[in-house]
């Protein structure tokens, strides 16, 4: 009954973060249309994993959305291997990228790559 009970929490936090990433591209278009860029803004998507189902639909979600709104986007998957994904973090910046979105396998594992990015 907990493992439910925490499966559906977990789910719930995720899906809230899908939303908030949603929100967050609306308004950051928002933003590049004011001060308008002559090129189509690039988002950087580093995911740590794609084993689980939800994953698929959560990237397929954001690209979808993304390129609606005039973004393009580079993603890449780390296979849960901390310094892969701190490597494409390092290949997704290189490429010039507005805007990186990290999807870590824990905060931890993502903080070198974190501060990479800041």
């Amino acid at each position: 009954m907990k493992k439910v009970l925490r499966f559906k929490v977990v789910m719930t936090v995720l899906t809230i973060v899908i939303i908030l990433i949603a929100l967050f591209l609306s308004a950051y278009i928002h933003f590049l249309k004011k001060i308008s860029i002559n090129r189509s803004p690039k988002i950087g998507f580093a995911m740590s994993t794609l084993k689980e189902e939800r994953w698929f639909f959560d990237r397929k979600y954001l690209i979808d959305t993304a390129k609606k709104k005039g973004f393009e986007v580079e993603w890449t998957n780390a296979n849960e291997n901390d310094m892969t994904q701190y490597q494409q973090v390092k290949y997704l910046l290189a490429k010039g990228i507005d805007l990186l979105i990290i999807v870590p396998s824990s905060y931890d594992s993502a903080k070198n790559a974190i501060e990479l990015a800041n």
